[in-house]
């Protein structure tokens, strides 16, 4: 099966190609960073650590608030619509981007000593903050341009030396700095910002200042109704371990994270999947050829179908690699996660329509309702079950985000685009390997490796079927 798969990579397209390096360097990323973690763990003192979590929450935060996201979902629809005036889409948008930035980050530093309090971060790593906003942004500019055009080559060299580079510079600066913490935010600053310094200038200079407004009005008015959209996402993954911690103990917290960070490593591979695979996607919605992108979706959900189930199979090894015996105890969550985290996927195919036909404002009603429904289940349900109803409410909550992003497909485009048989056969599997998996623990590891072993054989299988560049048969259902 490997040497079929090799073969087939061989005898691929550029496509294909691109998908599969797309996915590597995302796995060199994580990598990277899972190695290097130990070390950095041990270096900063448990305070620090805990600073740092809050640093990155706000980092996410600003990222949408001082770059208003334009290096994703609108960067991808005026590439997909503009192809031949890309530079200058990239340069336009990149700029917009820089001058919100400024805006934003001038405002932050005027009132630095209230903000600083109100954050609970020193000034000093607010700065920092700024410039790894600016420069993480711009370097997803120029790597979404590459992911379009399938220039992977280019794409996977630079990515891989950001990410490896930054890695071992945090560890390196980290025990050389006496601000620990300072050293860890400054060593994951600095490569991407300089990378940055250099795209962009050389951006601007290929495309000149001449018409770089030209973007500026349809990506600003594109982009800001999508803002409640991303911060609530980000209310729906991290309002768990709040709730938890109110409403059970920090060792509740304790218990649910460790979980929720295992499962959600199929989330990484699912991003990497679903950015190689939106550029096709894109392309094809504009072009209306829905029986190429119904072809095109097959393969992707039943690699993250397979990504799922794997690791729920690992998952008793995963918890005690990260934890130890102690954690154990959220073993049978991890099924449930794993399953919500694969439904919230759906997001990233579903909303390729939406965001082509440039109807983003049905977006954030989704995500609000999603974020809104979890925080009443959570407040309703923790106390009478304990931490463990989070996972579940998870998992409602990312079901009926998916559902009503399909609906709103069908109203956009009045026919079914997806080959929604295939992808509710795939999920009936899902749902019932998630259901037994808790008994499935029970049984001896060796047998539960003779279960994992066959079932990556049937998907394998599977995987290479759907790969054909002619399929022998499309299944009834899918032509409901």
């Amino acid at each position: 099966m490997i040497k079929k798969l090799l073969q087939k990579y061989r005898d691929s397209d550029v496509i294909f190609k691109a998908s599969v390096w797309f996915v590597v360097v995302t796995v060199i990323n994580n990598a990277a960073s899972l190695i290097t973690q130990p070390f950095v763990n041990r270096i900063l003192s448990v305070e620090e650590v805990g600073i740092y979590g809050v640093y990155l929450t706000w980092n996410s935060i600003f990222t949408i608030l001082a770059t208003f996201n334009l290096c994703t979902g609108p960067l991808e629809v005026l590439i997909t619509k503009h192809r031949d005036d890309s530079e200058r889409v990239v340069a336009s948008l990149s700029s917009i981007s820089s001058l919100i930035w400024a805006i934003f980050f001038a405002v932050i530093f005027i009132f630095i000593k209230p903000v600083s309090l109100l954050l609970g971060l020193k000034p000093i790593y607010i700065l920092v903050l700024a410039l790894t906003v600016w420069g993480d942004a711009i370097v997803i500019f120029w790597s979404v341009k590459k992911r379009f055009f399938y220039k992977y080559q280019q794409f996977s060299v630079l990515m891989a030396s950001v990410f490896v580079t930054k890695s071992i510079l945090s560890v390196i600066l980290a025990y050389f700095f006496e601000d620990k913490l300072l050293g860890r935010t400054v060593g994951m600053c600095i490569p991407p910002l300089c990378v940055a310094i250099i795209l962009f200038v050389s951006n601007l200079k290929n495309v000149g200042l001449k018409g770089l407004t030209k973007y500026w009005k349809r990506a600003f008015f594109f982009a800001l109704p999508l803002i409640p959209h991303y911060l609530a996402t980000i209310l729906l993954s991290s309002s768990d371990k709040i709730m938890i911690q109110h409403l059970v103990n920090d060792e509740a917290v304790g218990l649910y994270s460790l979980a929720y960070t295992l499962s959600g490593l199929a989330l990484i591979i699912f991003g990497a999947l679903n950015s190689a695979y939106t550029p096709t996607a894109y392309e094809l919605i504009r072009q209306k050829n829905y029986e190429e992108l119904s072809k095109k979706t097959k393969p992707i959900i039943l690699i993250e179908v397979a990504i799922s189930i794997a690791l729920m199979f690992m998952a008793p090894e995963g918890i005690y690699i990260l934890g130890g015996e102690k954690y154990m105890i959220s073993l049978p969550i991890v099924p449930v996660l794993v399953l919500g985290i694969f439904f919230s996927s759906f997001y990233s195919i579903f909303s390729s329509v939406e965001f082509i036909y440039e109807k983003n404002k049905v977006i954030f009603p989704i995500t609000i309702l999603g974020a809104g429904l979890n925080i009443i289940l959570n407040y309703i349900l923790i106390p009478i079950i304990g931490y463990e109803a989070a996972a579940y409410t998870t998992l409602i909550c990312y079901l009926i985000i998916a559902l009503c992003h399909y609906l709103a497909t069908l109203w956009i485009l009045r026919r079914n685009a997806y080959p929604m048989g295939t992808i509710c056969l795939y999920l009936a599997v899902l749902v019932l390997t998630a259901g037994v998996m808790p008994l499935i623990y029970k049984v001896h590891f060796l047998i539960r490796y003779a279960i994992a072993i066959a079932t990556a054989a049937v998907c394998g299988i599977l995987l290479l079927r759907s790969l054909k560049k002619k399929p022998t048969a499309e299944g009834i259902a899918d032509k409901v």
